[in-house]
């Protein structure tokens, strides 16, 4: 018995010693529980045969680098329970040059997962801040168990027992430990940035959903969106912009201004001349003269455009500079000769320079286009027909209201 399990032994050191690698861990671990059964006969062997087993295991001990890279032998030990005497399941994997530097891959971790929580603490707070939906709910529930994972394999023992062995059953030699730590964290991180940097993309869906929700009359939804995006990218001209038509709507002027104040000071130029229109429904014309004359008159959007020079005709209107009025009119008329506001305007300017058949042709044209649902545009349809009134009676129209 005991010199067959020697020559057992003998032939599966050979199989071991000609295997090319990776070699099965079953192989492995039946070498080593032969090497166990010798070591209970060992006591009967003569001094040939412990001569034999010496030099069988000199070449086993010859191949325990190999061994403890592929098989997992701390598993085996909690199995097995051998004794510190069994030396053959103590074999621990080849070192490394590159572990010397070890400590700096487990000192890099500490700040990149500090950052890490940081970001994430940031991120949840703006997802979840504005109110839980379903995509926010998902990127804040699955970034944080990633940030959990990362940070159990990092710092706790059974992460790392977790790390090794998905090293082992890559065939990853598990020297590579701290090497892996710190390429998990910095995943982490960087996919944390990632999502922080994909947040203005994330509020311009927010803004579609938001802009969707307030052509069909749902306004408390669109507000949600709106507020949804502006905690993802409080600099987003656009939302402020159309956040501020949404308190129009609601009536809510005071909002719209601040709102539309924001975004102009992000860049929006259609927020200058929404801004400009509250001025001068307010009859507070320098503070959109001052508004408007800083605007890019170079603007190749052609509402914009319209917009420019018929909010500073209207403003030189109300400062009664008639001959200027007329000419930012007339440009905005040339640009859109359908929308009523230039036209409504004008009519003022032509009843103030005393051009009445000109006024009562363009208060004619106001009063074809005109919306009352704006509020500029209900008065100018009562001073329209007010004016085609007087106008029937006597030639003169004096005192139009601005």
């Amino acid at each position: 018995m005991s010199l067959a399990l020697l020559e057992q032994y003998a032939m599966k050191l050979i199989d071991l010693e000609t295997a090319v690698d990776p070699v099965l861990e079953e192989q492995l671990f039946d070498l080593l529980l032969v090497r166990d059964r010798i070591e209970c006969l060992r006591k009967d062997y003569d001094a040939a045969n412990l001569q034999k087993l010496l030099h069988l295991d000199q070449r086993l001990q010859q191949q325990g680098t190999r061994i403890a890279q592929f098989l997992n032998l701390p598993n085996c030990r909690t199995t097995v329970k051998p004794t510190e005497d069994a030396w053959w399941w103590w074999f621990e994997p080849a070192g490394d040059w590159r572990d010397r530097y070890d400590w700096l891959w487990s000192a890099l971790c500490v700040p990149m997962m500090a950052t890490s929580g940081a970001l994430l603490l940031d991120l949840s707070g703006r997802f979840l801040s504005g109110g839980i939906d379903t995509f926010g709910a998902l990127t804040v529930v699955s970034q944080s168990l990633l940030a959990l994972l990362t940070a159990s394999g990092t710092f706790t023992k059974s992460g790392e027992a977790g790390i090794e062995n998905t090293l082992r059953r890559f065939h990853i030699p598990t020297y590579h430990l701290q090497e892996v730590k710190f390429l998990l964290a910095l995943a982490l991180l960087l996919g944390l940035f990632g999502t922080r940097s994909l947040l203005p993309n994330i509020a311009a869906g927010y803004l579609k959903q938001a802009i969707k929700a307030q052509q069909e009359k749902h306004l408390v939804l669109a507000q949600t969106y709106y507020q949804r995006a502006l905690k993802l990218d409080p600099t987003h001209s656009q939302v402020h912009y159309y956040l501020g038509t949404l308190h129009e709507a609601l009536q809510n002027s005071e909002e719209a201004q601040a709102a539309y104040q924001i975004a102009v000071r992000s860049g929006s130029e259609p927020a200058v001349n929404q801004l400009a229109r509250l001025y001068l429904i307010k009859n507070q014309p320098d503070k959109a003269v001052s508004l408007l004359v800083n605007s890019n008159d170079q603007v190749q959007n052609a509402d914009v455009k319209y917009d420019l020079h018929k909010n500073l005709g209207w403003a030189r209107f109300q400062q009664n500079w008639l001959t200027e009025a007329k000419t930012e009119l007339q440009s905005a008329i040339s640009i859109n000769a359908k929308a009523a506001d230039a036209h409504c305007l004008m009519a003022q300017v032509l009843s103030d320079q005393k051009h009445l058949p000109d006024a009562k042709l363009e208060w004619q044209r106001c009063l074809a286009t005109a919306d009352s649902r704006l509020p500029e545009h209900d008065r100018w349809i009562q001073l329209g027909r007010q004016a085609q009134e007087s106008l029937q009676r006597t030639p003169p129209l004096a005192n139009v209201v601005r």
